[in-house]
């Protein structure tokens, strides 16, 4: 596939943005999640691509962003995270939690990620930097 807007220097402004491997691992430790899950984080923090004759840890990248992220909104994270939990004990009601839990499971999560992100965004940070983060990703488009 190509990617037009994918070269060096667009490479070169993402490295700028991730953590050490030491510094990715030391967060994701420190989370208050199950040891399979945060073994899937840190491999896909391995994950790469080849770009050209490059390659391109685009794992780390993903990975940073999101810890990044995290860090700096964490009403959003917070939200999200609970809206998860909410919806799984909607699911997980004996008997009849299967009839609700398909629709309340994403609802909640949605509810609970845009009140989190309604409380971040007060100074419109929130917004701001999920943006530039999308516009960089942009270099990845295949034409």
């Amino acid at each position: 596939m190509v990617a037009p807007g994918l070269n060096e220097d667009t490479l070169g402004s993402f490295a700028s943005g991730i953590l050490s491997e030491r510094k990715a691992r030391e967060f994701v430790d420190n989370l208050d999640w199950p040891a399979n899950a945060k073994l899937l984080l840190m491999r896909a923090y391995d994950a790469t691509i080849l770009v050209g004759k490059t390659v391109f840890e685009i794992g780390r990248f993903i990975v940073c962003s999101a810890i990044r992220l995290a860090s700096a909104f964490p009403k959003t994270t917070f939200g999200f995270v609970a809206g998860a939990i909410l919806g799984s004990l909607v699911a997980g009601v004996p008997v009849i939690g299967f009839v609700p839990g398909p629709i309340a499971t994403p609802l909640a999560i949605i509810l609970g990620t845009l009140w989190g992100a309604r409380e971040d965004i007060s100074d419109a940070a929130l917004g701001r930097e999920v943006k530039r983060e999308v516009e960089r990703f942009n270099s990845f488009r295949t034409a």
